[in-house]
């Protein structure tokens, strides 16, 4: 008896983007889109002269830069403030 292994297999397609269409998504240029994929990392399929960039994989990229929300706190009652009195 053969015991296999289950494996969770992706049901959703790939979606590609190309290089105008990647540059629109995240709001930059197509020439700061290439320094992105050259310098940071950014996921990129090349073959000869075809570039297209993995749209999921691409979202997960920017989601793991995002910078965090601010946290900004309610001020509190009863503290004083900086002002400055008048006599």
């Amino acid at each position: 008896m053969v015991v296999a292994d289950i494996v969770e297999v992706d049901e959703q397609p790939t979606v590609w983007l190309k290089r105008e269409q990647a540059a629109k998504r995240y709001n930059v240029s197509t020439r700061t889109l290439d320094k992105l994929t050259r310098e940071e990392g950014f996921p990129v399929y090349r073959k000869g002269r075809l570039v297209r960039f993995p749209q999921r994989a691409c979202d997960e990229w920017v989601e793991a830069r995002r910078a965090p929300e601010p946290r900004i706190n309610p001020p509190i009652l009863g503290l004083p403030t900086n002002r400055r009195r008048r006599s």
